[in-house]
């Protein structure tokens, strides 16, 4: 099943964002921010003068036609050498700029802006504003260090204007770039690492340290990041073979003019990608409390006011399970036709659903039957979940009951449309103010951290040595958006984090102490992690499910009923070591208990997480949360196990679905195949998934951010830290392995 994809260039939500206002008011104010660093400085132009004439000679001689030209082009006088006006023109010759190519005109930290490498960044700027589509603006058919940005009384050239933006651009990426390289993540308080037994047990360097809780606390690029940075000069060839240029030197040159190369494109882009990498990774400890979104909202009250959005608006979650008539088609237009007894049947099963539900009046089990039961995959492998819904964004039976004023959480109905017969699910509503309040704030405390990484690692510019070259070609149009990670169906966890249980000493699960009944709530954490993209360390979930902890230790019911409650689930449980390795041949997550034996002496839980093919056959990953086992099981070390290590002494296995990461109802982020089935006549408009929403969020938080400083504000910057390397040379202990389960 195919359709065409959404042209996703910087997507806005509903109603201009706050920040975004700002942003813009930022840009035709004239970059205020610079404005106080710099003075103000007019330019006037040269008045015209009259064309001196020539004496009559005493023959005259045959009129010869003179050759046309063009008047020079006018640029105001050089200004402060310590600001953007240093030059009236940074306009140079060839030679100039073949001079000039690996000059550093700025510096930020460790990092150096060469005179090449700004050529692409000033292009950027000037191709930004174009595609922004700003109603005031030069005339970039001709010389922009001719033509005089004069706003507020702030008068410099747009050569001047764009070259800042550039530079300010560059400062971003750079001071962002660097700061990741010393970032310190925070941890939560009930995190106590005992350092002599991570010393005693981590005697070499486990394949899987680097996701283990508490050393990756040090900012790293994660698999699927350092995957497209690896990926970006070939991201160059193709764009340059779909922009009509024969090489990616040729694209540089097309986009930025002479005085670059495709070496300085990839720097670009490197540079760009690796600031939103890290902004990525702050963007996760970002979470504004209802508090600090009302106040949000009540500051900015009117402005959202003006965009139709007050506290009076209202949108839908909603959870459906689609069920399509028997034997029914569909034409090339999405009309579905079937007779009327299919229809009745239809019916029917849709109320014998409902029914079963009555029995235990849940969403999440109404999630399940969603899953189980539901032919609509756009949100089936989600539990039937949409969200932030709003009036008229469903098809008109929906849209009718899901906005009934006396529509209240809990709510069900079996409604007939054109793409069958729904089982809808009234979820807690959201409020149109409240969310994007919220996602507004968000942006804003982006923009901050940019702001305030700047003001840390700040810029050095020597304006006297800068030349710019000719734009490049008028048809090719390349922006950030081009090069930058596409971020779709973000994953915060590309593969599961490693947790273990000796690093929380403190934590009670239940009753019990998580350190030696924990290994089932761990392994819990590790899935729940990885499965919804959000971090659910073992305190969190023994907060919430301690219940499921005796003195036998976990209850079984956890790996069905939690996973549930999360927003995924377990699809079987299986007792034949077949069947369990079947479903990890096919990218399934299995959870196995273990019974005396290899790996422990008691009963222990495991998350078997992949299969690899080695040099010596198939091999199986395993998360254990027990710090023990790593010091005297080899495969801790090498990254894998021998298959026979699991089925000898295994009790059972829980299969769970495949992480979902793209929805084949999301406009952005679908990957639709031969058997996708989305209704698509249930929407009157595009729908965007949550992930998708808040990717889209943060990229324009980023670009805007790059270019737009904004006051910092309480926002602190860690202290510079070495990453460190906590194994030591300690003398291991004495064997030691945990009980319980």
């Amino acid at each position: 099943m195919t359709r065409e994809r959404f042209s996703f260039r910087r997507l806005r939500s509903p109603g201009c964002m706050i920040v975004a206002a700002a942003t813009a008011m930022l840009l035709l104010a004239g970059c205020q921010n610079l404005q106080a660093e710099f003075p103000a400085v007019q330019f006037p132009l040269p008045a015209a003068t009259e064309a001196p004439t020539e004496a009559p000679t005493a023959a005259p001689t045959e009129a010869t036609e003179p050759a046309p030209t063009e008047p020079e082009p006018t640029s105001p006088p050089a200004g402060n050498p310590d600001d953007i006006t240093c030059k009236g023109s940074y306009t140079g010759t060839v030679v100039g700029l073949a001079e000039a190519k690996d000059q550093i005109v700025a510096t930020a930290g460790e990092e150096e802006l060469s005179n090449a490498l700004l050529q692409i960044y000033y292009q950027m700027a000037v191709n930004s504003y174009k595609e922004a589509g700003h109603e005031f603006g030069p005339d970039f058919t001709q010389p922009l260090d001719a033509q005089i940005r004069d706003l507020d009384g702030n008068a410099i050239t747009w050569q001047q204007y764009f070259l800042q933006q550039a530079l300010d651009t560059w400062h971003s990426h750079a001071a962002m770039t660097v700061r990741s390289r010393s970032e310190v993540l925070p941890l939560e308080e009930a995190y106590g690492r005992n350092e002599k037994k991570h010393a005693e047990n981590l005697k070499t360097r486990i394949y899987n340290l680097d996701l283990l809780y508490g050393y990756n606390a040090d900012y790293r690029i994660d698999v699927n990041h350092q995957a497209y940075l690896d990926s970006l000069e070939s991201r160059i060839t193709e764009l340059a073979e779909a922009k009509g240029c024969k090489t990616p030197a040729a694209l540089a040159n097309d986009l930025a003019g002479i005085g670059t190369n495709d070496t300085y494109l990839l720097k670009y882009a490197q540079l760009l990608n690796e600031g939103y990498m890290f902004m990525t990774s702050l963007s996760y400890y970002i979470e504004p409390t209802e508090a600090e979104v009302e106040a949000f909202f009540s500051e900015h009250e009117a402005a959202y006011a003006e965009q139709g959005i007050t506290k009076e608006g209202g949108l839908v979650n909603l959870r459906h399970i689609l069920l399509v008539p028997e034997g029914a088609t569909r034409d090339e237009n999405g009309n579905l036709t079937a007779g009327s007894k299919a229809w009745n049947n239809c019916e029917d099963d849709a109320k014998a659903l409902l029914k079963k539900w009555a029995g235990n009046r849940t969403e999440a089990n109404f999630a399940e039957l969603a899953f189980a039961n539901s032919a609509d995959t756009g949100s089936s492998v989600n539990g039937g979940l949409y969200t932030n819904l709003a009036k008229g964004q469903l098809t008109p039976e929906l849209d009718e009951w899901c906005f009934d004023p006396d529509r209240e959480a809990g709510d069900t109905a079996v409604i007939r449309t054109a793409e069958g017969c729904h089982v809808v699910y009234m979820c807690t509503p959201a409020s149109v103010w409240y969310e994007q309040a919220e996602k507004d704030l968000i942006a804003e405390q982006l923009m901050k951290q940019i702001s305030a990484t700047a003001a840390k690692y700040p810029m050095e510019v020597d304006y006297s040595v800068i030349t710019l070259g000719w734009p490049g070609s008028e048809e090719l149009v390349l922006t950030a958006d081009d090069l930058l990670y596409p971020d779709i169906a973000h994953e915060r966890f590309p593969v599961a984090p490693l947790y273990f249980q000796q690093d929380y000493p403190d934590t009670m699960y239940g009753n019990y102490s998580l350190v030696t009944y924990g290994c089932g709530v761990t392994t819990m954490s590790m899935l729940v992690s990885y499965m919804t993209d959000d971090e659910w360390t073992p305190p969190e979930l023994c907060g919430l499910y301690g219940s499921y902890c005796s003195e036998k230790g976990t209850a079984h019911a956890m790996f069905t009923e939690v996973p549930t409650d999360r927003g995924f689930y377990c699809v079987d449980r299986v007792f034949n070591w077949d069947d369990a390795k079947k479903a990890l041949e096919e990218g399934y997550m299995v959870v196995t208990l273990q019974r005396e034996g290899f790996w422990t002496r008691g009963g222990h839980y495991l998350l078997l997480h992949n299969l690899l093919e080695t040099e010596d056959g198939t091999k199986i990953q395993v998360r254990d949360s027990n710090l023990y086992n790593y010091k005297r099981l080899e495969g801790h070390t090498t990254g894998y196990f021998d298959l026979d290590t699991i089925p000898s002494n295994s009790r059972s296995y829980w299969i769970y679905q495949k992480k979902v990461t793209h929805l084949d109802s999301c406009v952005r982020c679908a990957q639709l195949t031969e058997d996708s089935h989305v209704p698509t006549g249930m929407f009157a408009e595009d729908y965007l998934c949550p992930k998708c929403a808040v990717a889209v969020n943060r990229r324009d938080a980023y670009l805007d951010g790059c270019t737009y400083r904004i006051a910092p504000e309480e926002i602190v910057i860690p202290e510079e830290t070495v990453p460190g390397d906590h194994i030591s040379d300690e003398t291991l202990p004495e064997d030691y392995d945990h009980f319980g389960s």
